[in-house]
């Protein structure tokens, strides 16, 4: 895979991530619910991994 497609990967999912964070902060209520709290979960350990293989 070509270096500036990772590139705009990681871009894309700094993004995203950025966007998940501003909601649930702006709407704490979304935290009770199980499937975003499942989806939270799955963030962060992309997000573990991510950085082990960085």
């Amino acid at each position: 895979m070509d270096a500036e497609v990772l590139l705009d990967m990681a871009r894309h999912q700094v993004w995203a991530d950025a966007a998940h964070w501003k909601t649930l902060r702006e709407n704490t209520t979304l935290l009770e619910d199980a499937e975003i709290r499942g989806r939270l979960n799955h963030m962060l350990m992309a997000l573990k991994i991510r950085t082990v293989l960085d």
